[in-house]
């Protein structure tokens, strides 16, 4: 399982606040899209397409701005597969850049597959490298297997224990890290 960027600011709940654009170009994972005048996104924000394509499939796609084109239009790089979008399909900016969850990060070097677990931040895209900055990062071979199964029981029984939204919060994120250290270390073995 690898990383998917995704976003993770704040949710706008009514659509009206929401800066709305719609897509004029898709070539392969490369999207022009355009934007009403004075709502053009920064570079590196992430754009999201959601809908369904013609056989009613769910499409949700995470892109990158890399570029202003001017006449109020950017483009963007799919984190994705573009598979079933169209042109005319609307595009939201979140206003900010692509973030990585707690999650799995496996990489390829040379011959050897690498596995971090890594513990939210963000990533930037340019000239074909990804830039990936996090809150913490272990490889998954620096993982005593013992230590994160400990750590690991120790936060769902906290969890079980937690009064309060914001305790009950704290112990979920505490738990999605302690798991993602044992899965770091369950996709090595």
């Amino acid at each position: 399982m690898g990383i998917n960027p995704t976003t993770s600011g704040p949710e706008v709940s009514s659509r009206e606040k929401k800066n709305l654009g719609h897509i004029v170009q898709i070539i392969g994972p490369v999207l022009d899209v355009a934007f009403p005048p004075g709502k053009m996104p920064n570079i590196y924000n992430a754009l999201v397409v959601k809908g369904r394509d013609t056989v009613g499939q769910q499409i949700n796609v995470t892109c990158e701005v890399q570029q202003l084109l001017g006449n109020n239009r950017v483009r963007a790089v799919a984190m994705s597969a573009t598979d079933g979008l169209m042109r005319g399909m609307e595009v939201i900016d979140t206003g900010t850049p692509l973030s990585v969850p707690v999650g799995i990060l496996r990489i390829r070097l040379k011959d050897q597959w690498l596995t971090m677990a890594l513990m939210g931040g963000f990533a930037r895209i340019n000239n074909n490298e990804i830039t990936v900055l996090v809150n913490d990062a272990e490889k998954g071979s620096d993982i005593d297997p013992q230590e994160a199964q400990q750590t690991l029981e120790i936060a769902e029984t906290n969890l079980n224990q937690a009064e309060g939204k914001r305790q009950t919060i704290e112990a979920n994120l505490t738990l999605r890290r302690a798991r993602t250290r044992v899965e770091a270390i369950n996709i090595i073995s």
